[in-house]
């Protein structure tokens, strides 16, 4: 058994076992080190002997002990500060004094390690505490609390850090579209409703915290530069319309009638190869219809009309360049898709995110719908609220499967 305790100045790991310590010495006298619940990478100089008999061997002392003591961190400016070989990762990691710690921050189901884990998704340093740019001590239990409970075990649990972490550190990797990429490509040849329940019950997990990031992002918007809150939406666009594989930005297209080159936000790629786009906006950039009717109706503001407008313009280049426009686009983002992976433009469509409607009366709903229908053949129009709503209808379909 393992447990972790805080002293003045070092973090203590202490372990019991109903044998004596004797396999514990064996293998720091064969091997120079112990690992301990696959997570703790442990060697003689780590270990607090009390009563320490210089005329014993000292591999011979451990051995005939019940309980070892073992220093894993030390005190450095109000944080326990943890070198990177005592966890078998490349990175110290520091947790705040007043951070609550105990096994459970350092291991989860079956064994992982949590913070190897988390290493794989960030390059800096792991710092757990109240300043800017670290991990806050709630936000860290509740990635915790929130813990994947073997492949896919491995890609979840690197969104599920991803998700709650990147607002603090930088990713190393992008972890939501590998998971997407790789729940798109998961086929299962059996039709076992234990496998069923097994797979609903990840996918559960994923929407519930896709909607609790939303959510988190719509509270926090001001904090976020266009660009950075584009770029996440992306992420969750990917992750709630699973047809799409690839999504690139800044794309640029040609306009054939006049020679002119235009650039789109994001560019979607379906499993086929065909594209769509997308417009991304700020929910708090200006209202979607009116609040005033305009002959007994609610009308298009201008960030939505002018979304809507521009789209439209897009798709006709699009359609315009055709088979030249393929080649072109296949050639420029070969690099990053399959071999033997081609882009088709044949009919894109568009969709457009922005928003709230939360607060529309019951007549701009109806207006509201019916502007969506009108555009529908074309393009998707989508608030947030209805991102929220999509979420929470499939969480509870999973949640009653």
């Amino acid at each position: 058994m393992i447990r972790i305790s805080k002293g003045t100045d070092l973090l203590i790991l202490d372990y019991y076992s109903d044998n004596q310590m004797a396999w514990v010495a064996h293998r720091l006298k064969e091997e120079d080190e112990v690992i301990l619940r696959r997570c703790f990478h442990l060697t003689l100089k780590n270990i607090i002997l009390e009563d320490e008999d210089e005329d014993e061997d000292v591999y011979t002392q451990i051995s005939e002990l019940d309980s070892l003591e073992f220093i894993i961190g030390e005190m450095e400016n109000d944080y326990y500060v943890i070198e990177p070989e005592i966890l078998g990762i490349s990175q110290r990691v520091k947790i705040h004094k007043n951070c609550r710690i105990n096994t459970k921050c350092f291991i989860a189901y079956r064994d992982i390690s949590i913070f190897r884990k988390i290493s794989e998704v960030i390059a800096s340093d792991i710092i757990i505490g109240p300043n800017k740019d670290e991990i806050p001590g709630e936000v860290f239990n509740q990635l915790i609390k929130n813990f994947p409970n073997s492949t896919e075990l491995t890609k979840y649990a690197r969104l599920r850090i991803e998700h709650i972490l990147e607002e603090f550190v930088d990713a190393s990797s992008d972890y939501i579209a590998q998971y997407n990429d790789y729940m798109n490509r998961k086929v299962s040849a059996r039709n076992h409703p234990f496998e069923l329940d097994y797979l609903n019950k990840y996918e559960l997990h994923k929407y519930e915290e896709i909607l609790f990031y939303l959510k988190h992002m719509l509270s926090n918007e001001s904090k976020y530069l266009e660009a950075d809150w584009q770029k996440q939406i992306m992420k969750i666009v990917l992750l709630l319309y699973p047809k799409y594989l690839y999504a690139f930005d800044n794309v640029t297209i040609k306009d054939v009638d006049t020679g002119t080159t235009k650039y789109l936000d994001f560019m979607l790629i379906d499993f086929n190869g065909h594209i769509d786009i997308i417009e991304i906006k700020r929910p708090s950039d200006y209202g979607v219809i009116s609040v005033k009717q305009y002959r007994n109706n609610h009308i298009p503001l201008k960030q939505l009309s002018g979304s809507v407008m521009q789209l439209e313009k897009y798709i006709y280049y699009l359609n315009r360049w055709s088979v030249a426009g393929e080649k072109k686009l296949t050639a420029t983002y070969s690099k990053n898709l399959p071999d033997g992976f081609k882009i088709k433009i044949v009919n894109p469509k568009g969709l457009i995110v922005l928003g709230m409607d939360e607060n529309f009366t019951d007549k701009q709903r109806t207006d509201m719908e019916i502007i969506k229908r009108k555009y529908k053949s074309v393009i998707d129009i989508v608030t947030y609220d209805d991102l929220i709503r999509r979420l929470e209808s499939i969480i509870e379909r999973f949640r009653k499967a």
